[in-house]
């Protein structure tokens, strides 16, 4: 990845989201801010990285989309019922 495109992927990544790839990907905090920030990482731990940002980016994305489906749904039966 590009480093724009790493600054891009950082930026949609929430608060505490760097935490937890780091965790499930049973790599360093500090090395998946190298990875990310295209700084000094080896190679074997470039894909690790991308993998668990992808993965944490799909459960990150299901969840809020279900929230926000839920929170749509029950302010139009609020409206509904006014």
């Amino acid at each position: 990845m590009t480093t724009e495109e790493l600054k891009e992927l950082k930026s949609k990544l929430p608060n505490g989201a760097i935490t937890v790839i780091s965790e499930n990907s049973g790599l360093s905090f500090s090395m998946v801010q190298r990875v990310l920030s295209g700084k000094g990482a080896s190679l074997d731990n470039v894909p690790k990285v991308y993998n668990a940002v992808a993965d944490y980016l799909e459960v990150y994305n299901k969840k809020e989309k279900e929230a926000t489906d839920r929170v749509k749904a029950i302010m139009c039966r609020s409206i509904q019922t006014v």
